[in-house]
């Protein structure tokens, strides 16, 4: 067979390869000749081509009769490998054929190794030789159970000699993957203590890499003391202070300020020069919105804390997040702080400063606002009875006051609960139970509430109209000027033989659901505009408060969930903001979460007090956000109770 061809190689069932891949495969399977003396990589690649037949991959230009002859020649193929590797596959010669086998060839060596038992017949000298090899990689043997199992040791060690293995290690216990996890197997021999010590020598390493380091940071699975978790924090910092001292780095901020000229109650502009947001905020407007009742509700009109409908618009949105940080390395465990949701914390944290700091300028504080409208305002406007919050003294140090304002929150979150589940208060019950608070068990008042997507028809439709990745919203005729499916059919007149053949299978699809159809100008348009309108506020909002829309949405709503496309739910908050206030206020769910709740409660806060004004200014965002959530709840209920 000819060496300087490309080998026929099995990447997946759905690679877009898989068609040339099989042309090659013809050849081979043309050109076979029992009598030829054939290699070792030849074998393997009648292994390669064998799986595309087990997965019942075809040319399509091959008839039934081709079809039934190359399937049986294919198992003809296959036996002969066996057979090589039953009568060749021995101790005193698998490291000089080891040396032989192409780079792109080893998953499927190991892989007919362990299928044909020969790995038995190796001597454990002889496979720590193998390890010592310069072509030896890890990753491929791990796939194969049997032989990690039998060469346990041997791996351990191997392991333990190579730091730079402890990424394989962290990969695949740590990190985050966006498709479905490859199946490895670790040496039994190598303990809890070896691991550690292995992640140690990591951190050591002198090419070791920041993004396995921040693993090791947020490690939960691989089980680590917060000595070396600490020390990786350290070896983080070190990397980044040095990637920014020898990098041309690309940063992101906001600027935050009053003006006194400027009309409109906020504006938004972008310095160039220095990759900024500038938001900048009425003088005169902020002047005619200082009674209580004006402070409260600019944190939503005017500092757009809450959205369009009710729900808190500072959360993560996987809508936000472009390819680039999709494909970059992240623990499974933390909080994905993407570029968004990093500018919106910052741009919420100025935002909540500034403002103190201009109310105070005018001696009114922000916590007689929130004061007023806990314990006198949502009292009077709906029948909550006795909700009620405490505020710690002006005079108390930041330190102080975010040990005395955590519990009152949580209390505040006990008591709309207490109200949700009683339709009134008890505090007796409540202070007689010490019951931690979940945020996931919270409910609303509300039994039909948050709508989420469900399955893979939803997913189906939203990846067809919404996704950049699709391939339905490029056509000749417009190439790339829309970025998805919706704004191309929405803005442009597409005809239905604008689209390519490898198209039209899937608008016929959606055509057969009534989603799409052609007009009488062979247009391709939106039939179903209420459904994809739906799709559109759950792909870019994640969610969807069903009682903030007219009844024809909402009884389209009740078809999707007839078809399975759509959960109802009836939690206090949104997954999303669940998981928000988790990052902020404790570490339950996330490894990096900034655990405000604990940390001052526990005493292990920093000694910095300009951190504790940053960390009080941010408990109070979240308490607003809260009091925000109460207020939505109680309005909600009172329109659906009248509708």
């Amino acid at each position: 067979m000819g060496k300087d061809r490309n080998r026929v190689k099995f990447y997946s069932k759905n690679d877009m390869a898989s068609g040339h891949q099989l042309k090659e495969a013809e050849k081979v399977l043309n050109s076979y000749n029992e009598g030829n003396n054939y290699s070792i990589n030849d074998f393997i690649e009648f292994y390669e081509i064998n799986i595309y037949f087990e997965n019942d991959l075809f040319l399509l230009s091959w008839s039934e009769n081709e079809k039934e002859n190359y399937k049986s020649k294919v198992l003809i193929l296959l036996e002969a490998t066996k057979q090589f590797w039953i009568n060749n596959i021995k101790d005193e010669n698998i490291l000089s054929l080891f040396e032989e086998v192409d780079y792109g060839f080893y998953d499927s060596f190991w892989a007919l190794t362990n299928k044909f038992n020969v790995y038995k017949r190796i001597d454990k000298q002889t496979f720590e030789e193998i390890t010592k090899s310069n072509r030896f990689s890890i990753r491929p043997l791990l796939k194969q159970q049997n032989i990690v199992d039998f060469f346990s040791q041997k791996i351990r060690n191997f392991f333990i000699d190579n730091p730079v293995s402890a990424e394989i290690l962290l990969s695949f216990f740590e990190e985050a993957q966006g498709r479905e996890k490859e199946a490895l197997y670790f040496p039994n021999a190598l303990n809890n203590l070896d691991k550690e010590n292995l992640i140690l020598d990591y951190i050591n390493y002198p090419e070791a890499n920041i993004n396995y380091i921040k693993l090791i940071e947020n490690s939960k699975t691989v089980k680590l003391s917060n000595k070396t978790k600490l020390l990786a924090k350290k070896k983080a910092k070190q990397l980044n202070d040095e990637a920014f001292k020898n990098s041309n780095v690309l940063s992101q901020g906001v600027g935050i300020s009053i003006s006194k000229d400027q009309k409109e109650p906020s504006n938004i502009s972008f310095d160039k020069d220095n990759r900024r947001l500038i938001y900048t905020y009425s003088e005169d407007y902020l002047n005619a919105t200082k009674s209580f009742i004006g402070i409260y509700k600019n944190f939503n009109h005017l500092f757009n804390f809450i959205n369009f409908q009710g729900c808190i618009d500072l959360v993560y949105k996987e809508s936000e997040v472009d390819t680039f940080e999709k494909i970059l390395m992240r623990s499974k465990n933390e909080y994905h702080i993407s570029f968004s949701f990093h500018r919106q914390s910052l741009t919420s944290n100025f935002q909540m400063i500034l403002y103190a700091k201009y109310l105070e300028s005018h001696n009114i504080y922000m916590e007689d606002s929130l004061n007023y409208i806990v314990n006198e305002y949502l009292n009077q406007i709906f029948p909550i009875n006795g909700l009620r919050i405490k505020f710690p003294t002006k005079e108390t140090s930041y330190e102080e006051k975010i040990r005395s304002l955590a519990p009152e929150l949580e209390f505040l979150i006990k008591q709309y609960q207490s109200y949700v589940d009683n339709s009134s208060i008890d505090f007796e019950l409540l202070e007689f139970s010490s019951e931690p608070l979940h945020y996931s068990k919270l409910k609303s008042k509300i039994e039909q509430k948050y709508v989420y997507g469900k399955g893979n028809n939803f997913l189906r439709l939203e990846y067809d109209f919404f996704s950049d990745q699709s391939s339905l919203f490029y056509t000749e005729k417009f190439k790339s000027k829309h970025k998805n499916l919706y704004e191309l059919l929405t803005k442009e007149n597409v005809l239905y033989s604008d689209f390519k053949a490898y198209q039209t299978s899937e608008i016929d699809y959606l055509i057969l659901k009534k989603i799409l159809s052609v007009n009488s100008n062979g247009c391709v348009e939106i039939y179903n505009k209420s459904l994809v309108h739906i799709i559109s506020i759950l792909h870019y909002q994640g969610v969807l408060n069903y009682w903030y829309y007219p009844e024809n949405i909402r009884n389209e709503i009740l078809l999707m969930k007839a078809d399975n496309l759509i959960i109802f739910d009836n939690s206090f908050f949104t997954d999303e903001e669940r998981r928000y206030f988790n990052y902020y206020l404790n570490k339950k769910e996330f490894t990096n979460g900034l655990d405000l709740r604990n940390k001052y409660l526990h005493g292990s806060n920093s000694k910095s007090v300009d951190e504790h004004e940053r960390d009080y200014y941010i408990l109070l965002k979240l308490l607003i956000l809260i009091i925000h959530k109460i207020n939505e709840d109680l309005k909600l209920e009172n329109s659906v109770s009248h509708n």
